[in-house]
């Protein structure tokens, strides 16, 4: 079995969304982002489509946050 792949571009996409929205690097491998990009993808029946949807990456975007959840700091911030 083969994992799942992703573009170099897209990942990197990805991760600066991911770092823009939340503050923090994606700490997960390109596999596993490959599965959620994939997912949310599939989704939004854009399996096929050469450049998806704001959908998808909006989707990817809310997995990659519900698949990482952030512990509270005493100070206020936010850990890992």
């Amino acid at each position: 079995m083969t994992l799942p792949t992703i573009a170099t571009h897209t990942s990197r996409k990805l991760r600066n969304l991911y770092f823009t929205t939340w503050g923090r690097p994606w700490p997960e491998p390109d596999s596993y982002l490959a599965v959620l990009w994939l997912e949310s993808r599939a989704t939004n029946n854009a399996l096929t489509t050469r450049r998806p949807p704001p959908a998808v990456w909006d989707d990817t975007l809310t997995l990659m946050r519900e698949s990482h959840e952030f512990t509270p700091a005493p100070s206020g911030e936010f850990l890992q």
